[in-house]
C-alpha cells in the first residue's frame, strides 16, 4: 500500500459509501475544520497596544472669587497636580457650586477624561500604513468640562475653572500576528460520515509516530461575543502612561496621510508557497 504519511497526504473519507479520497495538503480544503473553522487553518490577525500620554495641564477662564480673606494675587496660586504613569500621586478636592463635596477628585476627572478620550480614539478602528507593522502616534487632545465649572476649595478662598485643556496623545505600537496551525504537522485528516454527519479530526506532528484524533467540535457562535475574523484589529489599553517628551522630535502629520482601505487577503486563501487552497470536491 502507499504510504500516505510520508507522502503527506490528508485523507478525506465518506463513510456511507465506503469511498476514500486522497488530496494534497495544499488543496485540501480542511482549514475550515480547525477549532469549528474560526478562524481557519492560518490565524492571521493584526494587534494594537495602546498607552495615553499627558502633557502639560492649562486651565481655561479661571479666577478668584472676590470675597474677604481670598488671595488676591491669582499668580500667588499653585496647583500641585501630580499623575505618573497614569497613577494619581496628588489629591485636588472639588466642591459643587452650593458647596457640597464632589465625591471625585480632579485628578479622578482628569484620568476619567483621558481614559475615554483613548477608548473613543481605539474605537474609530484605525489600521495604520495598511497594517505595517511600527510604532505610531496618534493626537488627542481633551478639553474637560462641566456645568458651572470646576470649584476647588482653599484655605483662604476658592478658585473655579472654566474648561480643563489636557495636550493627550496616544502610542500605539502595530504588530502582526500569523500562525500556520499546520506547519508543524506531518498531515492532517478529516472523516466525515454522511450518515449521521460527524466529523473526526486526526493529526500526526512532523517526526512522530503518534497519531492524535478527536471528534471535531461545532462552533457555537454568541451574537453578543462573536470569533475573531482573520484580517481584524486586536486592541489592548494599558492602564500606564507613556512620556509624551517622546514626541517632542516628531513632526505631526494629517491622519488621512496614513488612514486608508486596507487592501487585506485571507492567507487561507492561499498558502505561503503560492498555491491555491481549494475547496475540496466530489
Amino acid at each position: 500500500g502507499r504510504d500516505l504519511f510520508k507522502q503527506r497526504i490528508p485523507i478525506w473519507s465518506d463513510y456511507s459509501g465506503g469511498t476514500r479520497q486522497y488530496r494534497s495538503l495544499s488543496s485540501c480544503a480542511i482549514s475550515r475544520r480547525w477549532s469549528g473553522g474560526v478562524p481557519g487553518r492560518i490565524v492571521d490577525l493584526f494587534l494594537q497596544v495602546a498607552q495615553i500620554g499627558l502633557g502639560e495641564i492649562k486651565c481655561q477662564g479661571a479666577f478668584l472669587p472676590q470675597q474677604a480673606g481670598a488671595i488676591a494675587n491669582p499668580d500667588e496660586l499653585h496647583l500641585d497636580i501630580r499623575i505618573i504613569d497614569g497613577k494619581p500621586e496628588s489629591t485636588t478636592p472639588l466642591i459643587h457650586p452650593d458647596g457640597a463635596s464632589s465625591r471625585k477628585t480632579l485628578e479622578e476627572c482628569i484620568l476619567q477624561g483621558l481614559n475615554e478620550a483613548a477608548q473613543r480614539a481605539m474605537d474609530q478602528g484605525l489600521l495604520f500604513n495598511d497594517g505595517v507593522p511600527g510604532t505610531y502616534f496618534l493626537g488627542c487632545p481633551v478639553t474637560l468640562n462641566t456645568l458651572g465649572g470646576f470649584h476647588i476649595p482653599l484655605s483662604n478662598g476658592g478658585l473655579s475653572i472654566s474648561t480643563i485643556e489636557l495636550p493627550a496623545a496616544l502610542k500605539i505600537v502595530q504588530s502582526r500576528i500569523t500562525l500556520d496551525r499546520a506547519k508543524d504537522l506531518e498531515f492532517a485528516l478529516a472523516v466525515e460520515s454522511k450518515i449521521s454527519g460527524e466529523v473526526s479530526l486526526a493529526s500526526r506532528e512532523s517526526g512522530s509516530v503518534v497519531t492524535h484524533s478527536h471528534a471535531c467540535a461545532t462552533a457555537v457562535e454568541d451574537p453578543d461575543d462573536p470569533p475573531v475574523q482573520n484580517g481584524q484589529v486586536i486592541r489592548i489599553l494599558l492602564d500606564s502612561h507613556f512620556d509624551i517628551a517622546e514626541m517632542a522630535n516628531l513632526s505631526p502629520v494629517p491622519i488621512d496621510d496614513v488612514r486608508f482601505p486596507v487592501r487585506y487577503t485571507d492567507p487561507n486563501d492561499s498558502d505561503f508557497d503560492g498555491k491555491m487552497v481549494r475547496q475540496a470536491s466530489d
